[in-house]
């Protein structure tokens, strides 16, 4: 460990373990590298060097080891909670865990911290859970707080209303498509919607190869055929790959 301060060493490692993606993994070496690095924070600045061992973790597809250790984080967290939470959910996300990183949330998520309910609100929007976000967005609104997302989401709300959808079926297509991207090796940059045909069409904007983007559109649809949704609810909403320009 070299004599830069415990922050400027967290920061580094963040920045190094950021580098890397579904598509772009570690190998052995630096993996080894990342997690010596990490054991020695761990001794000066334990909240920290957890955190970073369970982002590492994540990088291994070792989800149980890495939900460990960011547990051990938040238990040992005191200023840098959001910090900690913020990578627990890139981690999870990393994982796949969608459904975990909404009861995560759930779970520590307060009325006085307002930048988690932001990020909640976002979180529980990309993933379809409407009427959570909306219990959220609410909150802040009586504390004229900002509001993320708000035109985007009052917009998929009036788009549902109008088109009879249950937020639950769109939760599950939302999760359908995501764990497809998932096991792809991408993962969505960001999100639209818009009305067609009496569907409700869900955009998502991805960096991959078109190639790529036709075989998880075929996986998202296997998928669809095999669930219980109903036919009448997958012609009321279809997601689809664009590449981001």
């Amino acid at each position: 460990m070299n004599k830069s301060s415990p922050q400027t060493i967290t920061n580094n490692l963040i920045e190094k373990i950021s580098s890397y993606n579904l598509d772009n993994l570690p190998s052995e070496f630096e993996l080894k590298s990342l997690l010596r690095d990490a054991d020695k924070l761990k001794k000066v600045s334990p909240a920290e060097g957890w955190m970073l061992l369970g982002m590492i973790h994540s990088l291994s597809d070792y989800s149980e080891e890495s939900i460990y250790a960011f547990e051990n984080a938040l238990a040992l967290s005191t200023n840098q909670f959001n910090l900690v939470l913020k990578n627990y959910i890139g981690s999870l996300e990393y994982l796949g865990k969608f459904e975990d990183i909404c009861d995560l949330l759930k779970k520590y998520i307060s009325d006085d911290n307002h930048d988690l309910i932001s990020s909640a609100i976002t979180i529980f929007a990309r993933y379809g859970l409407i009427d959570d976000a909306l219990s959220y967005q609410r909150k802040l609104k009586k504390l004229n707080i900002k509001i993320p997302l708000e035109a985007q989401l009052n917009y998929l709300v009036a788009l549902c209303s109008q088109l009879n959808i249950d937020y639950s079926h769109l939760h599950e297509i939302y999760l359908f498509a995501l764990s497809s991207m998932h096991k792809a090796g991408v993962m969505p940059n960001k999100m639209e919607f818009m009305e067609a045909d009496d569907a409700l069409i869900i955009i998502f904007y991805v960096n991959t190869s078109a190639e790529n983007i036709s075989n998880i559109e075929w996986s998202i649809v296997d998928k669809l055929a095999e669930s219980n949704t109903s036919p009448a609810i997958l012609k009321k909403i279809v997601p689809i790959l664009k590449s981001q320009s």
